[in-house]
């Protein structure tokens, strides 16, 4: 991403500020100066001048501002981690005279009034609506002209306009709430409900929270929208809360946090009638607006069947995020950010030294917005001009964020103050790297080779040659050394594969380039032997090795299984609330995650039968387990049923199945870029529920899907039934626990579990030293299928995850029981031969599968249109891009 300018956004070093604070709670006369690398005052009173050079050309050409800032006070403030510090409060000098913000202002609320215009009061309904139209016509003229171009150039454009266009109905919805849309009530509210239910907001909830707002703007405690922390609530939130309050871009992103949770400090939400925001009367109109919200998130549920949710994504969804930004950029700058420190203020009128200017007064506040400039005379602070886009103002909201933290306790009269460690950590972080040695991460040759005249050719006529593989005839085993270097010492281990070089699969070329893939067999006793020629054994030999208590499935113990697992969950979850530090919340969000994804693997046991013989049990069990944790059960076990029917054919495979390259071909770069980019096919499950993958249709929710048969549709109705009573109550243990809590108690372990799952069943199916085969027509069978899957060590993740690394024996046969899979592929193993792939062995965690995960994301891209046994090719281009 291109850096934004530094010098056009201002963002320079804070200066180090020191003053003597005074013994009493607020003093008005400097007694030391204020030297920094921004201000020197050589005595108190002395004007200080700022120059703000702007240079708009490489040559002499540039424009200057002048800006004369009087010191006026210091301020007390308590100082953190033992360190003393003072804070200014700057008053702007627009005629040269001096005052102080600290006394009332010399004129009232009224004489503003009586010196704006009468017209400017009367509300135009029609002239209201004009620019409701307008807006609205521009939001759906954009989304349909990017939809019709759908490319990736236009895409990024499309998302900030359309971002700014949903930021101007709200801002249009916003005076509904006012009522200076129009003198109707009725249509206020109609107009209100549509313009702010589109972009996701709760209209009567937010506008009865905005009219606190206004009334009480400047107030340190009564304020409602971005009030400053007071000391002792900034004290109580731990070090990783405050970076995310003032470090860029966290507090762009805070407003739908904000509708849930409200700001720290404040309880309640404006979903719901009960809060404390709202008052008895105004309950059954945060009923309505809640009602409509919900409405609105329903139809946009909707549409993801209808459109997808990439499409969806791409329309609403980026857009919404840019319109947060803006509201959060724009709602913040207009209370902070300027150059003068600006006042908030407490309490009633006081006696003493304060007794003059220590009360809150809704005007008094209200001078940190505009007014009627000749009134408000040097209390108006001119705004900053901007250029056509206003990057200026990205100086002030990361000035602000870096030093206006928090309000001292005490006092009618405050000013933000900031933490020195705050602002030491959010300076910046290095985040640890991943260790690539113990990955097995290395560049990947360029595999060049000349491609057999038949439609699979079973001879090298060539050499092949790269970093990781020679050959110096037709036959000779290679040989792979791999290296661990377990200490900084000599102490290292070795492991050898024997692989064969058995047969070149001719592929269509791309762009011009002619490539050939490999097809590898694994001589495990040194003959040789093809894949795609049918395997020695029939599907009936392997089960006849296979010892036949391994088939009996002991419900008992399988609810063993169930109940060791969820104990563990809701003892994780116990103890990390009670706990509720932040060096324990890492360890949390691992081990929580990872007891999902072993949740839903005894789920996925129910959905195959191997959890018991009782339909109901499995049905039962099932649901209460994928269902806690988003999944709907009978829709992804229909799906995976279809998987296990068709592993391993090119077009019928429902899971990780590969694109061929026609579909490939109609991806735009952007999408390919994602689908083979770690961390994003990590995070793709929630995704592939709801539109399934590239050239397939359909939504594992929905019952009229092509996945489903009319039979099975009542089943898919009850799960999804299921899934959303448990969003449902997701939703309600927000109310309850807060947005934040719930963040860290599910949201994260649920993403954990997420990169789990994709994370194993790709490396099931892909990422082996040798090439893969996949199969269509007459060469595919269910054997033939089930023996391209490949077994996976995962240490001490085992027996967590319930043996599911025991894959081959389980997708020929998923009825077997987990606690049976060791023995029953000991057995097989005898049968199968130099078609059984030997993993690699794991150390306590499987960290070596990374690089095979990352390697084969580097290479396995497609496969051909033609041809009933291919392999995966790589597209070069993608390489240079992901580069």
């Amino acid at each position: 991403m291109a850096s934004l300018v530094l010098s056009e956004c201002g963002i320079k070093p804070l200066p180090r500020v020191y003053t003597k604070p005074r013994t009493g709670f607020t003093s008005y006369n400097i007694k030391t100066p204020i030297k920094s690398g921004f201000f020197q005052s050589q005595k108190t009173g002395t004007d200080l001048k700022l120059n703000s050079i702007w240079n708009l050309t490489s040559g002499s050409s540039r424009r200057e501002r002048n800006w004369g800032l009087k010191v006026s006070a210091t301020l007390k403030v308590a100082p953190i981690d033992g360190e003393e510090r003072g804070e200014r409060i700057n008053g702007a000098s627009g005629d040269g005279g001096d005052f102080d913000f600290g006394a009332p202002p010399p004129f009232k609320l009224a004489d503003i009034r009586a010196a704006i215009p009468k017209h400017c009061w009367v509300k135009d309904p029609w002239k209201s609506m004009s620019y409701v139209v307008r807006d609205v016509t521009i939001v759906f003229g954009l989304a349909a002209v990017a939809a019709y171009i759908n490319n990736w150039v236009f895409w990024p454009i499309y998302w900030a306009a359309q971002g700014t266009m949903f930021w101007a109905l709200f801002v249009l919805g916003h005076d509904c709430g006012h009522g200076s849309f129009s003198n109707d009530p009725k249509l206020n509210s109609v107009v209100g409900h549509i313009l702010h239910s589109s972009i996701l907001v709760p209209y009567h909830g937010w506008r009865i929270s905005h009219r606190t707002h206004h009334q009480n703007h400047g107030h340190v405690e009564n304020d409602e929208s971005w009030h400053p922390l007071n000391e002792k609530t900034y004290k109580s939130l731990d070090i990783a809360a405050k970076i995310l309050r003032f470090t860029v871009p966290f507090p762009l992103l805070a407003y739908p946090i904000y509708l849930w949770g409200r700001s720290p400090g404040k309880k309640g939400s404006h979903f719901d009638p009960s809060s404390d925001l709202f008052v008895p009367s105004e309950r059954n109109d945060v009923i309505t607006s809640t009602i409509c919200w919900t409405a609105m998130a329903a139809l946009l549920v909707g549409l993801n069947f209808v459109m997808g949710p990439m499409q969806m994504l791409k329309l609403y969804g980026v857009p919404y995020r840019i319109f947060v930004m803006w509201l959060d950029f724009v709602t913040y700058l207009h209370h902070h950010g300027h150059e003068e420190k600006l006042p908030r203020y407490r309490g009633k009128n006081t006696i003493g030294l304060i007794s003059h200017m220590g009360s809150w007064e809704f005007l008094l506040a209200n001078l940190q917005t505009e007014a009627a400039r000749p009134v408000l005379g040097k209390y108006y602070r001119e705004p900053k001009k901007s250029g056509p886009l206003p990057f200026h103002l990205f100086g002030d909201l990361i000035t602000s964020l870096r030093r206006d933290h928090f309000v001292s306790d005490e006092g009618e009269v405050v000013i933000l103050a900031w933490s020195p460690i705050l602002r030491f950590l959010a300076s910046g972080f290095a985040m640890a790297s991943f260790v690539l040695s113990e990955c097995g991460i290395k560049p990947l040759p360029r595999v060049y080779t000349k491609p057999g005249t038949g439609f699979t050719s079973c001879n090298i006529k060539t050499p092949i040659k790269s970093g990781f593989f020679q050959s110096q005839k037709t036959g000779t085993d290679l040989k792979l050394k791999s290296i661990w270097n377990l200490t900084s010492g000599s102490s290292r281990r070795e492991r050898n594969w024997g692989l064969k070089v058995s047969a070149p699969l001719k592929v269509a070329p791309i762009d011009g380039e002619e490539r050939g893939e490999r097809i590898n067999g694994v001589s495990g006793d040194g003959r040789d032997f093809d894949f795609g020629a049918p395997p020695p054994f029939k599907l009936a030999d392997i089960r006849a090795a296979i010892p036949k208590h391994c088939w009996v499935k002991d419900p008992w113990k399988s609810m063993s299984y169930v109940v060791r697992d969820v104990a563990i969950v809701f003892g994780l979850a116990a103890v990390a609330a009670y706990i509720n530090n932040w060096v324990f919340w890492p360890i949390y969000w691992a081990a929580q995650g990872t007891m999902f994804w072993a949740l839903f693997v005894l789920g996925h046991d129910c959905g195959h039968g191997s959890f018991s013989n009782d339909p109901k049990l499995n049905s039962v069990v099932g649901h209460i387990l994928h269902s806690s944790i988003l999944v709907p059960y009978h829709g992804w076990r229909i799906s995976h049923r279809t998987h296990h029917q068709n592993h391993g054919h090119v077009e019928n495979d429902e899971s990780w199945h590969p694109l061929n390259e026609k579909t490939y071909k109609s991806l735009d770069i952007a999408t390919r870029i994602l689908r083979f980019t770690v961390p994003f096919p990590l995070l793709a499950y929630p995704i592939y529920l709801w539109g399934r993958s590239p050239g397939k249709k359909g939504s594992h929710f929905d019952p009229s899907s092509d996945l489903f048969v009319p039979s099975e549709r009542n089943d898919v109705i009850t799960s999804t039934i299921c899934w959303t009573a448990t969003a449902a109550l997701l939703v309600g243990l927000n109310f309850v626990m807060g947005p934040m809590q719930m963040l860290k108690l599910y949201g994260v372990p649920y993403w954990i579990f997420v990169m789990w799952l994709d994370f194993v069943t790709y490396l099931h199916h892909h990422g082996h030293e040798e090439k893969l085969p996949w199969y269509r027509g007459k060469e595919w069978s269910y054997l033939r299928g089930g023996l391209t899957t490949i077994d996976r060590d995962y240490g001490w993740i085992n027996n967590i995850h319930h043996d599911i690394g025991t894959h081959v024996i389980h997708h020929l046969f998923p009825q077997i029981p987990h606690y049976h899979l060791i023995e029953a592929t000991e057995a097989a193993r005898p049968v199968l031969g130099k078609y059984y792939r030997e993993p690699k062995k794991s150390g306590p965690l499987p960290f070596h599968l990374f690089g095979d995960l990352i390697r084969s994301l580097r290479r396995d891209h497609f496969v051909s249109d033609e041809g009933e046994v291919v392999c995966y090719q790589t597209d070069p281009q993608l390489g240079k891009s992901s580069k």
